[in-house]
């Protein structure tokens, strides 16, 4: 073999050893590449998982039809989703299953790591068989193929049992919906002959607080982890703090299961996870019933404990040749007012706006609702980093030029009072003995002064509908969270310095606030015995110790109020020296 021969067959020996690699690489092999993923989107522009540009979307029964001919190979490397500017997400195409969600607009409180949430051991939208209890499947189910893998729509099939049953699960993200999925489950029977289904739960998943953050609530306020659900025939709202949800029987579990729901929820303070039926079925919105659990999981070597969930999504008999589908919408984001509107069926009430001492009650939501509203709009309108600091204030004053007439009266009223109590003292003295006639006398003595003695308390009345209504906004709107102030670095939270005084926290807003109602009751006219004057003095020193822990935003809002009403005593009472009260009649 001549020399030129030898270097033709060394070419031939270095192209055999590169052609397979190099075909794999480039898709040019004549089976697909082990990466490879049939994809359509609903975007004839969008990449697909691979990058790679989609066609155009097909109908999900030409899908089915493609797949019957040519099968989808079985992928397990998570599937992207995407909702530009909103939210990323994990699917396992294994499960089926959303393994995660990351929130792009929301940080953590290091105000850098983004907000995530689900644990990927229990994902959120796996589908499971329900059987009698004890019982098995009638048929195991068959492994998963993606049909479609694309960052707002990813298709998976797979046999549901050996009956020629399928079971085709679609997600779909909609850029009209932030935070929310849409999760059609379509179970088609390809065989000659009837065959049945069993029903289905799908997975709520599983949502928790931070590491070492524990549940509040208690004395009727609301749990920062919690799972709630509306029933569909009633319309009432049922919620379950971990403590009640630990002591549920099994009766109660047996019974929520088999009460049809229009949503499910498991929230903290911020976010959510909801399960909502859409409009599929003669039932309207309604799921065939819910689950709830807790669980104890480790994430980063700390043990945290996680509410569980799920709908029920009832069974049936399908003819040769027919489809059954249920639409199951899935809200995976922030409990923002709108957003939660926006879901309907009452979705909002997931907040507590209504909420007015131990109670709920809607016209106090509606004015939970304006307050909310009227702040947004402030911060929207001057888009300062102090935006809402600036709007609590504005609200202040506003609510207290409201007041103003009442307030004036009732400092006056109490001035009157505090001329009329040597007379009132004396009656006291005289008709000691007869308390009924002692107390006609002396509203007797009142109503020929024109004294109204709930005058000093009317003003104050009046002001606790507004005060709860931003206790209820300040408590729990996401739209806060994070906000600073001044010194302030969250206004949804103490304003809390990193120093200790004494072994407690030092909070200037408080600490200032229970100084400005120490003075304003100093210069509020009192017609009180001393024993009264006692209860007062205790009643301030609880509201002192109570707002300590409040958030900022309330705080500020409650030290501004009083700074307010120390400047309109002082005018009242220059007034007061100006135009002295007439003499009261005598006794």
């Amino acid at each position: 073999m001549d020399k030129k021969a030898i270097i033709v067959v060394a070419l031939c020996g270095v192209l055999l050893v590169a052609w397979f690699p190099l075909t794999t690489r480039l898709g040019w092999s004549g089976r697909p590449a082990p990466a490879a993923v049939p994809v359509s989107t609903t975007s004839p522009t969008a990449p697909d998982a691979t990058g790679a540009r989609s066609e155009p979307a097909t109908p999900a029964a030409a899908v089915t039809a493609a797949a019957a001919v040519a099968p989808a190979l079985p992928v397990t490397a998570p599937i992207p989703l995407s909702q530009p500017g909103k939210l990323d997400a994990l699917l396992d195409p294994a499960s089926g299953g959303l393994t995660g969600v990351t929130l792009l607009t929301y940080n953590e409180d290091d105000r850098h790591t983004p907000v995530r949430l689900g644990n990927a051991g229990q994902p959120l939208g796996v589908l499971q068989p329900v059987t009698a209890p004890g019982a098995k499947p009638a048929a195991a189910w068959g492994p998963v193929r993606v049909l479609v893998a694309g960052p707002e729509r990813v298709v998976l099939e797979r046999s549901l049992n050996t009956t020629g049953l399928s079971l085709r699960q679609e997600w779909r993200l909609r850029p009209e919906t932030p935070y929310q999925f849409e999760c059609q489950i379509t179970v088609a029977n390809r065989n000659g002959a009837p065959a049945a289904y069993d029903p289905m739960w799908f997975s709520a998943g599983t949502i928790s607080l931070p590491a070492g953050q524990a549940a509040s609530g208690g004395l009727g306020m609301p749990s920062d982890l919690s799972a709630e659900l509306r029933l569909a025939a009633s319309g009432k709202l049922q919620s379950f703090a971990p403590k009640k949800i630990g002591k549920l029987s099994a009766e109660e579990t047996a019974a929520m299961a088999a009460t049809p729901v229009t949503w499910l929820a498991l929230h903290t303070k911020y976010f959510a996870f909801i399960l909502d039926g859409g409009q599929a079925g003669p039932a309207g919105r309604a799921l065939d019933g819910a689950r709830i659990g807790e669980s104890e999981l480790t994430v980063d070597q700390q043990t945290q404990l996680w509410l569980n969930g799920g709908v029920r999504l009832a069974g049936g008999i399908l003819q040769p040749g027919e489809e059954q589908s249920r639409l199951v919408r899935v809200y995976a984001g922030p409990k923002e007012y709108k957003n939660l509107q926006a879901l309907g069926d009452g979705a909002d009430s997931l907040l507590q706006m209504d909420l007015f001492f131990f109670f709920n009650v809607g016209w106090m939501g509606w004015i939970s609702q304006q307050v909310l509203k009227f702040m947004v709009a402030i911060h929207d309108y001057l888009k300062t980093p102090w935006a809402y600091g600036l709007a609590i204030i504005i609200i202040t004053f506003i609510v207290k030029l409201l007041f103003w007439p009442l307030t004036h009266y009732s400092t006056m009223s109490m001035k009157k009072m505090q001329v009329l109590q040597p007379q009132i003292t004396v009656i006291r003295e005289k008709y000691k003995s007869d308390p009924k006639h002692q107390q006609e006398k002396i509203m007797e003595l009142y109503r020929e002064n024109k004294v109204n003695p709930m005058g000093g308390c009317l003003p104050m009345l009046l002001q606790i509908p507004v005060f709860f209504a931003l206790f209820n906004v300040f408590r729990g709107a996401i739209e806060l969270r994070h906000s600073t102030f001044l010194w302030v670095t969250d206004l949804a939270q103490p304003d809390t310095l990193p120093w200790l005084l004494f072994g407690l926290p030092i909070r200037p807003l408080a600490i200032l606030m229970a100084a400005t109602m120490f003075l304003q009751q100093k210069l509020t006219p009192s017609a009180m015995d001393p024993t009264q004057a006692k209860m007062i003095m205790f009643m301030t020193l609880f509201f002192s110790f109570l707002f300590y822990s409040m958030p900022a935003g309330l705080t500020l809002y409650w030290t501004v109020n009083q700074a307010l009403g120390i400047v309109q005593m002082l005018l009242i009472h220059r007034m007061i020296k100006t135009h002295p009260a007439p003499l009261p009649a005598k006794a």
